[in-house]
């Protein structure tokens, strides 16, 4: 007999091996089986101190061979895994074990975990549908994300995410898309969409999405700032997503609209040609709203505004003075009075001049140049009762919030938190804003 078939002979009188967790193969007589190298791990079977076998796992945290031969830990929406031979589940984010027996009965999966899929950020129509990635919209209406401007759901599949529309190249190389109402928007420095109005009307926009944030002023984080009576407490806000102008509406922007509707011109400082590059003043409240509606948005509410200026913050704790994340003001980061109006120029600047003082979305100028029109009434004790999602104000009142301080007002005006009102139809040579759009386009 030759040692072939002595080898498969007593192979086949001896008793089958089981398998078990400890580190042996089934048939260690198969001469084949020492030259493998069934885990994949680059040593052969023969000198591996813990190899897997062809027919089942070696050890008892194979979730394919758990604790015995063919032994698969699986369930429907959950990640599983194999401990002492025995199964154990974890379900997915946003699913849960509603009937409390995926241990025992796994067969059952994890289940949907969400009160109402019409609104759910986390399982948007479906479970695990998740809004704001894969170029997905931040909110859920009506059980869908939506998609960021520019990018849409060709398949219909919310899973599969979005595309972009149109895509073409920004000056700097980013990707750009068009939006569906036919504006082009590219990710900015700061990483949020930038979009230019394809209508020609208005100026350039950055949308913010959708979050919250802690509204006011905190006495204890604000250092030598003092907190204003009206700027407290600090409370928290949840806003909707929405389009805030990346720089204050310029003379060469607003001529356009007296241009083309024949609304009445500012009051003074309108030198449109040869300072077409630096905010429009001598508006009132009702000059600059008539402006934002004819440029397909409005005037932002306080609370946008704020938010624009702040950026997301992680709690009541994440908190800094200034649009640039610090509680110090200087004509690096600002047009204030300091060594004379407008850092001794004496007036505004051209938009964008402080491009370090951008804010976090990347607006810039929300500190300094020129006070903004908001649309709210003001309210010194507002804050007290305001709603916690979407505040618009009071519903009345006799004067219009201002908001970001000037080229010649205190620095401590130019705060996030600073508020100042006028009456609406004041006009001066400090006053001017920028506009809100929409969130969805």
């Amino acid at each position: 007999m030759n040692d072939r078939l002595r080898i498969i002979v007593v192979a086949l009188l001896l008793p089958a091996a089981s398998c078990t967790p400890e580190h042996e193969w089934s048939n260690p007589f198969d001469p084949e089986a020492a030259s493998l190298d069934f885990d994949g791990d680059g040593v052969p079977n023969g000198e591996d101190a813990a190899p897997r076998d062809r027919t089942c796992g070696r050890t008892a945290a194979d979730v394919n061979n758990c604790g015995e031969c063919g032994k698969v830990c699986f369930a429907e929406h959950a990640t599983a895994s194999c401990t002492g031979g025995q199964c154990q589940y974890t379900c997915d984010s946003g699913w849960s074990d509603v009937n409390g027996d995926l241990g025992s009965n796994p067969s059952d999966g994890c289940e949907c975990e969400t009160e109402d899929p019409q609104t759910d950020v986390n399982n948007c129509g479906e479970c695990g549908n998740v809004c704001g990635v894969d170029h997905k919209g931040d909110t859920c209406e009506g059980g869908s994300c939506g998609c960021e401007p520019g990018w849409s759901d060709p398949d219909g599949d919310p899973a599969n995410g979005c595309e972009c529309l149109n895509q073409s190249e920004g000056s700097g190389g980013e990707v750009c898309c068009e939006a569906a109402n036919g504006d082009i928007c590219c990710e900015n420095a700061k990483g949020y969409q930038e979009c230019e109005p394809s209508g020609g009307r208005g100026g350039p926009y950055v949308l913010v999405p959708a979050g919250t944030f802690w509204m006011g002023c905190r006495e204890d984080l604000n250092d030598s700032w003092n907190c204003g009576s009206d700027e407290t407490p600090q409370h928290e806000v949840r806003l909707s997503s929405y389009g805030i102008d990346v720089h204050e509406v310029t003379q060469a922007e607003y001529k356009a609209f007296v241009d083309d509707t024949g609304h009445r011109t500012p009051s003074c400082d309108w030198e449109p040609v040869s300072t077409s590059d630096h905010p429009v003043v001598c508006v009132d409240w009702n000059d600059l709203r008539a402006y934002c509606q004819w440029a397909g948005g409005d005037l932002p509410t306080e609370a946008q505004w704020e938010y624009a200026a702040r950026g997301p913050m992680l709690d009541a704790d994440d908190y800094s003075a200034f649009p640039w994340g610090t509680n110090e003001i200087d004509c690096d980061h600002a047009v204030i009075y300091e060594d004379g109006n407008g850092c001794g120029t004496g007036g505004a600047w051209p938009f964008c001049s402080k491009t370090a003082g951008n804010s976090p979305f990347g607006q810039c100028d929300m500190a300094g140049n020129v006070w903004e029109w908001c649309l709210d009434w003001y309210g010194s004790g507002y804050y007290a009762s305001s709603p916690l999602e979407d505040p618009d104000g009071p519903a009345s009142g006799s004067s219009r919030v201002l908001r970001g301080g000037s080229w010649d007002g205190r620095t401590q005006d130019a705060r996030a938190a600073g508020r100042s009102s006028y009456d609406p139809t004041y006009r001066r040579d400090r006053n001017g804003g920028r506009c809100a759009r929409p969130g969805q386009l």
